[in-house]
């Protein structure tokens, strides 16, 4: 039997690992912007599952922790991975991370496939990037527009087409 996903999560979530959770979850609501939906906490109150999110998009997170397998960003020697998230007011966004402390590696800037973004690191070190649509044509070429335009018809008589047909290869000499 199918079952439905929870109306809490988002078919795919990433699950974040951090050093502090609680730290992180503050400062992730702080700068972000992000709710905090659910938080499993151990015997001495330490977070050791979390959901956040915003609008309908949730993640998780949790501690880093060995025995896991996983690490905080900052403790790697290199990118391991970055969060795409989409914003309604870009640039106010950009301050309100900003003001709360967050690194700015890129600041807001309109971009050539549809969307004006920033890019920053949060307290730990996990890369995040910010945007706004400016283009959704840019952004999905592929999409069908929102609104059905009218065909214009015509009064010229279809062309027919022939058939293709298939050529022999040429043979070779010798």
């Amino acid at each position: 039997m199918a079952r439905t996903v929870p109306a809490t999560h988002s078919r795919v979530m990433p699950y974040l690992h951090y050093a502090d959770p609680d730290a992180a979850l503050e400062f992730l609501a702080r700068a972000f912007g992000f709710a905090l939906r659910f938080a499993h906490r151990d015997e001495t109150g330490l977070v050791r599952h979390a959901q956040i999110g915003v609008g309908d998009t949730s993640f998780m997170l949790g501690p880093a922790r060995e025995e896991f397998r996983s690490a905080a960003a900052a403790s790697l020697p290199a990118l391991h991975a970055s969060v795409w998230c989409y914003v309604d007011d870009l640039d106010a966004h950009h301050e309100r991370a900003r003001a709360a402390g967050a690194t700015i590696l890129r600041p807001p800037a309109d971009q050539p496939y549809g969307v004006r973004s920033y890019d920053a690191l949060d307290g730990e070190g996990q890369e995040w990037y910010f945007a706004e649509v400016l283009d959704e044509r840019a952004i999905a070429p592929g999409a069908k527009p929102a609104k059905k335009r009218a065909r214009k018809t015509s009064s010229r008589k279809p062309v027919k087409r022939r058939k293709a047909t298939k050529k022999k290869p040429a043979r070779s000499r010798r």
